[in-house]
């Protein structure tokens, strides 16, 4: 861009407006240099006459559209936009594949991959000879010849050809542009089509220039070492309030490498430091740009969730818990605030009564019962969607959808604040853009329909617009380039930042892509940018910082090498004075004591609970807090549990006598017995399977039990004595009831106590029962128990049902299977006898208990893996300083 003119900002208001053209690289730059020109009006001067100022896509589309009227340049009937095209992309590469008998794992890449491919090779002029085609190149060029036949075949266009036929409208002089000046705004390079395209405007009397960026006076940038992110946002959130607090008419802005990834931690920094003292201090307005997909604010995820909702009723006339669940959470509808509760405590009852689905006589039962003013609504949006043609276009699905959320309430009984209205203009406007497809999507099923909007909404990012009265901008690399600030902290400047790593589009021989040094190609053109941008951002403000991390958890980090002649700066947090503020510190663990009306449900769970955190087992069981469960879904592994479970109960109840020399018998006289106890409990617990899953289980169920009982006859002699017998413990006011899933009796009378697993991971649980608080309580609580009623216990043990490893682990007085005993341990000295295990499990429980009885809830733990499955984990405050951990 060398040989192009600078124009200065200022030289613009001698420029015929009528006669001139700013072109920008995006939007953002346009709204930049229209608040540019406004600021520069002279005082008392309210209007001026302003050039038009566009994007270079917009330019483009617009001449596109001026060829309407051109016979031998004239546009296809339709131009796709970037959604439309990647969808024809899929398509095309799908069709292609299916007919070599070739498939891709990830489908939507390919198309991504393949439409940037094809962008660049007409954008970059990129040749490529025969001696550097390879074979990812070859498959390429077929989905390409079979992407132009459909858009062809269609009478499409996609911006990549438009482009081409508005430079060759151009060059014939087909198209007479409007202006006699124009003027680049943003643009560091020029592509090889871009170039010929300026080149055909000149050739037609245009001139052109590029807005010189303004002078800022200036100082070189300071660099500074942060020991990591967290310590780097702290410090660049405290330097900006200090400018602020310093000259509070000043633009200060904070422009983060990987801003994404901080958002939370941004957002939290700034609220504690830009707020005020309501004395001396006024709080601070502050902005940051992040933009999130459609899908993800709250209004657009509750109208996707109904849409869901319908979409699945109407294909299958039921609909998911999941779905059902998301929908009732987000509400959005009719009765969105007077019926709130109704639909949370039907989906806590969803959840917890693990349901699968709901059909819809029972959704429309529920309505009635529970909900009726969604009823009423549901009722009329429900038969306007049975109405609809079962397929129709993009366009009267679009209007079908947006009439069907207007009849459900939507966006509910809630005023909008700022945020909310434009959330409902963005949402509009893709429904808009959603029926632009028609021609590409003329025949959809609902539910498709559903899904492909849905993936539009996803991949459209949306930011509201900024607070006006804001002076502190926290944005991106790219959203800064080009703004103006008087103070700018640039941070997370490490090498592997900045420049960024490579990346070539794979499906061009990387030869041809460097031959014209393209975009995101090469180490030197990243380098390139990187430089580029660097520089535009060091010269936004008078003042600017710039840092860097030196660690990411333990990895060292190196600075960017564009940082590497920089003055360093030290630069601290002020030192906490413990003296300025006196705390006074309350050591409250001690909740009421457990009263005897007070009922508690939980079995061992509860004592388990207590070993392993104190207030998490008060949280829990005594405040009864706990997260929701997820939904249920098919497979899960709990529901398999429960099959296996009921499957061996039953065989051991159909085998007479309990004993191995019964089961062997029973295994051989009546080999249809363990497939019908197989079947019988699968239709107890598989009720939400497919017929082909639920075949599938049963068959795996089998290979498990017959392998399973295989281990059983190798075992010393036993007999069964009792299956899923329920027992009852009470120490004080605890009253607990298990249940226990096998008792064996052995040759000299003694009893076993068994608990199947059915787990892969095998594991001895002899560390977990012998730490000083014992965990994984289950089967030592049901031996001491079973000891203290007078029974002979001599071992306890894990079943582990499994086709890979089963057998038993645990502890016992007499080895069988893989169970460890005082003889044979590997820790020996570490392993009293059994009688004295048991003992010390019997005192350790009672301990807990009294604990517990107690109301003992200190925030305690002794092995953060204990608390792997904690389902009140925000309640222990694990992110604050601890010293109780032991």
């Amino acid at each position: 861009m060398q040989e192009i003119p600078y124009l200065q900002m200022h030289e613009l208001g001698e420029c015929e407006s009528t006669q001139t053209l700013i072109l920008t690289v995006n939007n953002r730059f346009a709204r930049r240099i229209l608040e540019t020109l406004q600021r520069s009006l002279p005082a008392g001067q309210r209007t001026m006459e302003v050039p038009e100022i566009m994007p270079v896509g917009a330019w483009l589309r617009q001449l596109a559209d001026e060829l309407c009227f051109s016979d031998e340049f004239a546009p296809a009937a339709h131009v796709l936009d970037s959604f439309g095209c990647h969808y024809a992309w899929e398509e095309a590469i799908r069709e292609e594949e299916a007919t070599e008998g070739e498939g891709l794992l990830d489908m939507r890449q390919a198309a991504k991959l393949a439409s940037e491919a094809d962008s660049l090779l007409d954008d970059w002029q990129i040749g490529v000879m025969d001696a550097e085609q390879s074979p990812d190149y070859e498959r390429f060029l077929r989905w390409r010849e079979r992407y132009k036949n459909r858009l062809h075949e269609s009478d499409l266009d996609d911006a990549n050809r438009s482009a081409n036929r508005v430079l060759q409208a151009l060059q014939a002089s087909a198209l007479q542009p409007p202006f006699t000046t124009l003027v680049l705004a943003g643009f560091h390079e020029l592509s090889p089509r871009f170039t010929l395209l300026l080149h055909a405007l000149s050739a037609q009397g245009v001139k052109c220039y590029q807005l010189a960026t303004p002078e800022v006076d200036k100082t070189d940038p300071l660099q500074i070492a942060a020991h990591d992110s967290d310590h780097e946002w702290r410090l660049a959130v405290q330097w900006a309030v200090e400018q602020l607090r310093a000259n509070p008419y000043s633009k200060v802005a904070i422009v983060a490498a990987q801003l994404e990834k901080n958002v939370p931690l941004a957002h939290r920094l700034l609220s504690e430091a830009c707020r005020g003292d309501g004395d001396h201090l006024p709080a601070l307005a502050w902005n940051v740009a992040v933009a999130r997909p459609l899908t993800e604010w709250p209004l657009v995820r509750a109208a996707l969730a109904w849409l869901e909702v319908m979409a699945e009723l109407l294909r299958t006339d039921q609909v998911t818990a999941a779905t059902l669940g998301k929908a009732l959470l987000t509400g959005a509808c009719a009765g969105s605030m007077s019926e709130a509760a109704s639909r949370v405590m039907w989906d806590v009852r969803l959840r917890q009564q693990g349901e699968l689905s709901v059909d819809k006589l029972t959704w429309e039962t529920a309505l009635t019962e529970r909900l009726p003013e969604l009823h009423q609504a549901w009722g009329t949006a429900w038969a306007h969607l049975q109405a609809q043609p079962t397929r129709q276009s993009a366009l009267g699905w679009a209007q079908c959808m947006r009439h069907l959320l207007q009849l459900l309430g939507f966006p509910g009984q809630e005023s909008l604040d700022s945020h909310a209205f434009q959330v409902m203009e963005a949402f509009d406007a893709k429904l808009g853009q959603f029926a632009q497809q028609t021609p590409l999507l003329s025949t959809l099923r609902f539910g498709q329909a559903v899904r492909l909007l849905t993936r539009l909404l996803r991949e459209t990012a949306f930011q509201p617009q900024r607070d006006p009265s804001a002076r502190l901008d926290v944005l991106g690399m790219l959203e800064a380039e080009g703004g103006q600030w008087d103070a700018v902290w640039i941070l997370g400047l490490s090498d592997e930042v900045l420049p960024a790593a490579v990346r070539p589009n794979p499906l061009i021989p990387y030869s041809a892509l460097r031959r014209v040094n393209a975009p995101r190609s090469t180490p030197e053109r990243e380098l390139q940018w990187a430089r580029y941008l660097f520089n535009s951002l060091c010269g936004s403000a008078k003042t600017v910082r710039v840092s860097y991390p030196q660690y990411q958890g333990e990895q060292l980090l190196r600075p960017s090498p564009l940082l590497s002649k920089l003055e360093q700066q030290d630069y601290a947090l002020p030192d906490a004075n413990a003296d300025e503020v006196a705390l006074e510190y309350l050591r409250d663990e001690h909740g009421p004591a457990l009263l005897q009306t007070t009922p508690i449900q939980g079995g061992a769970g509860v004592l388990d609970t207590q070993a392993r955190s104190p207030l998490w087992a008060f949280v829990k069981y005594r405040l009864s807090a706990a997260a929701l469960p997820d939904y249920a879904q098919v497979g899960e592994q709990n529901v398999r549990g429960q099959f296996l479970h009921s499957a061996i109960e039953r065989a051991w109840e159909a085998c007479e006598p309990r004993t191995q020399a019964g089961l062997a018998q029973w295994l051989d006289t009546q080999p249809e017995g363990l497939g019908q106890c197989i079947e019988k409990a699968a239709h107890e617990t598989l009720y939400g399977y497919s017929a082909r899953l639920r075949q599938l289980e049963c068959e795996r169920a089998e290979q498990v039990l017959r392998s399973w009982f295989a281990f059983e006859l190798t075992r010393p002699d036993f007999e069964v004595r009792s299956l899923e017998q329920t027992l009852y413990w009470a120490y004080q006011n605890l009253r607990l009831s298990m249940r226990l899933d096998r008792l064996d009796q052995l040759a000299d009378g003694s009893v076993v106590v068994l608990d199947y697993k059915t787990s892969l991971n095998r594991r001895n649980p002899l560390d977990d029962w012998l730490r000083p608080r014992p965990i994984e309580l289950q089967l030592p609580l049901y031996a001491a128990h079973l000891q203290q009623q007078g029974e002979e216990v001599s071992g306890a043990a894990l079943a582990w049902l499994n086709t890979r490893s089963p057998g038993v682990t645990g502890y016992a007085q007499q080895p069988f299977g893989d169970v460890s005993t005082p003889e044979s341990a590997s820790k020996k000295q570490d392993l009293p006898d059994w009688e004295s295990q048991v003992q010390q499990w019997q005192k350790a429980i009672e301990a807990l208990a009294e604990e517990f009885c107690a109301g003992y809830a200190a925030n305690q733990l002794w092995n953060e893996q204990d608390l792997m499955f904690c389902d009140v984990l925000p309640m222990l405050r694990l992110n604050e300083v601890n010293d109780d951990h032991a």
